[in-house]
């Protein structure tokens, strides 16, 4: 067969039949398992390294996952501003949805801190470092994020509360507000998709054994002059969109 000259490459026509599949009526859900290269190459009649280069490309634009087990359809998000998280927080206390309720699992000091926490606070003692474990449910008592929450020796000895597994009524950040007159001005966000959850996630949001990926996101919330009040690390399902609005 002879190709029209102005017909788009293999690679970028995959591609484009990919994206019809993900985005069909209804979508694909996240984690949904996408042919694999050899399977599109197949289909599609071409070679291996031209369907590895259509997948490359949803990749690139963060609509596909790829990891040794497969390739699966990305979550795609929805994060509201900085500005917009803080307001909610000094508004309402926390960052939950209606009908949200978030149910404490443990507090205090002595569990070993991740690398992305120690990167947080370089000055702490790893030891001394408070975190607040929970997970958060929806009205039908269903689990839409669980994570962890660390402070600073320092807050945590000015918000001596923050070290009791019980929950907050203002939330924490307020707490801290509250005690120390320090407020969140800045709150940065990382989203990611991690394939092959840990136990600790499938556990704490009731996901079965088999499930592909969950969402990550790591929140960092500073005041005017870059101290950390609070580092937040939580799990997602992956069909759970983040809309912090």
């Amino acid at each position: 067969m002879i190709r029209n000259p102005h017909d788009p490459p293999a690679y970028q026509r995959i591609a484009a039949a990919l994206l019809e599949v993900i985005d069909a009526d209804p979508p694909l859900a996240p984690g949904s398992r996408l042919p694999s290269v050899r399977a599109l190459a197949e289909e599609h009649r071409v070679t291996a390294n031209t369907a590895h280069a259509a997948v490359a490309i949803l990749r690139d634009q963060g609509r596909v996952l790829t990891d040794p087990t497969g390739i699966y359809v990305a979550w795609r998000r929805s994060v509201s501003s900085p500005a917009e998280r803080i307001t909610r927080i000094y508004d309402n206390g926390m960052l939950l949805r209606r009908g949200e309720t978030q149910r404490m699992i443990s507090a205090g000091t002595g569990r070993e801190p991740t690398p992305e926490v120690l990167a947080r606070f370089p000055d702490a003692d790893p030891a001394e470092l408070v975190h607040r474990r929970y997970v958060v449910c929806d009205a039908r008592a269903v689990p839409t994020h669980h994570g962890i929450s660390w402070f600073s020796p320092q807050i945590a000895a000015q918000v001596p509360e923050l070290s009791v597994p019980e929950s907050l009524l203002r939330g924490c950040l307020v707490s801290i507000r509250d005690a120390t007159g320090l407020v969140v001005h800045d709150m940065p966000i990382e989203v990611w998709c991690q394939a092959r959850p840990a136990a600790e996630d499938l556990e704490g949001l009731a996901l079965p054994p088999d499930t592909a990926c969950v969402m990550r996101t790591l929140t960092t919330c500073l005041d005017e002059r870059g101290t950390v009040l609070e580092f937040n690390i939580a799990a997602h399902p992956a069909d759970f969109v983040l809309a912090v609005h």
